[in-house]
């Protein structure tokens, strides 16, 4: 077992919590490992799904909180109630890109329903 296995061994611990989660866009479904980010596709920050969006609205995937809004707006930490995190990153390398990319629709802490916008994206 190789070094990366063994430290997602060690800091995935399994679940056995089962959330309806929805999609944060319109589109279609890719596979996490055929994404070009090896970050996501070795899933180095843990299993997924890709979403090639069809429109400019991150919407939430389940009811939850806020407990993570990243400085850009290019990704956000949804907390169900059971526990369980939902981490949604929009785009490849979209950290480095200007803040005025990700307009935030909601706050820290704030408590979202299903579909409710999140982030607005200009896809320009």
């Amino acid at each position: 077992m190789g070094i990366i296995q063994s430290l997602k061994q060690l800091f995935h611990k399994p679940t056995n919590n089962l959330v309806t989660v929805y999609s944060p866009f319109s589109g279609y479904a890719k596979n996490i490992r055929e994404v070009a980010d090896v970050v996501f596709s070795d899933l180095l920050v843990g299993d997924g799904v890709a979403i090639v969006p069809m429109d400019d609205v991150v919407c939430s995937p389940c009811k939850g909180l806020i407990s993570k809004m990243y400085a850009t707006g290019h990704a956000i930490l949804v907390t169900h109630h059971s526990g369980v995190e939902i981490f949604i990153h929009v785009g490849f390398n979209s950290a480095n890109l200007r803040e005025s990319n990700f307009t935030p629709l909601v706050n820290e802490q704030d408590v979202v329903t299903v579909g409710q916008p999140l982030i607005k994206v200009n896809l320009c």
